[in-house]
């Protein structure tokens, strides 16, 4: 119905929140964003959409942990994030140090960094336990449930360490998956982490948020719980992230790339 009276791209993405992101870098002219309402939508317009032989029609979805899991997120009208998702986009990016700019305490900060190396170390640590479970959840079928998780009752606010088999016992009871066994579950945590060391494909980028939250209220600054909530931070994050940082990723290219393949349709702004 949107072809009868643009004929233009058409970008289709996850949902509301990625639509702020992609409406900056995309030129309005020439593309046209659109919710899927979730990532499974997002993927089966676009295959509904190929069947038909619909031109010019591109979905931008969050790769999740299919490159870990050994699969391809693409074809040729789906494209992933270079990461995990697009929060883990915006934390790999400046937009992180500007937040903490804006949140952080300098001498905290500083602190941590002497201490473990970098800001993001220090997040990924904390929150790669969790993406590592997640992980295990889609290999084994465990039934987790992650939604709702308490960061706070397992992050070390001092330090941001975890303890795995706190981690564990909370996550059952979470899951009301009292009958799984916890050793079984620290060793899929051992095994799943010796196949990978980049914690930018394993963690997820809300729980790396959370955590980064729990951060601001004394391990890097003084904030209270109220002023850092996870969505909160999130917003912070996708304000911060500028078209600039967008242009130097591997997706940006890979759009690119997608206009060369399909002349006529333009999705992203003149360079």
């Amino acid at each position: 119905m949107r072809r009868t009276t643009f004929a233009g791209s058409f970008l289709i993405v996850e949902g509301p929140t990625d639509l702020a992101v992609y409406r900056r870098v995309v030129d309005p002219t020439s593309c046209q964003v659109v919710s899927g309402f979730g990532k499974a939508n997002a993927i089966d317009i676009i295959r509904i959409l190929d069947a038909d032989d619909f031109a010019g029609a591109l979905a931008v979805v969050d790769a999740d942990l299919i490159r870990l899991r050994g699969g391809n997120c693409e074809e040729e009208n789906i494209l992933c994030t270079d990461l995990h998702d697009l929060e883990i986009t915006f934390l790999e990016s400046p937009a992180l140090e500007k937040v903490l700019d804006e949140y952080g305490s300098e001498q905290k900060l500083r602190s941590m960094i002497s201490r473990y190396g970098s800001i993001r170390d220090v997040l990924y640590r904390a929150a790669g336990p969790v993406g590592l479970l997640r992980w295990a959840n889609e290999e084994r079928g465990y039934a987790l449930r992650f939604e709702g998780l308490k960061f706070g009752l397992l992050v070390d606010k001092d330090d941001l360490s975890v303890n795995e088999l706190r981690l564990i016992s909370t996550l059952k009871n979470h899951s009301q998956a009292h009958t799984l066994e916890s050793d079984e579950l620290q060793r899929m945590i051992r095994d799943l982490g010796s196949r990978t060391a980049d914690f930018t494909q394993v963690c997820c980028g809300h729980d790396v948020v959370e955590v980064l939250g729990i951060g601001l209220t004394k391990a890097f600054g003084s904030l209270s719980n109220n002023e850092v909530s996870a969505d909160g931070l999130g917003a912070a994050l996708r304000l911060a992230y500028e078209e600039s940082f967008f242009t130097q990723t591997g997706l940006y290219h890979r759009i690119r790339d997608w206009e060369v393949r399909h002349p006529g349709f333009t999705v992203l702004k003149k360079a």
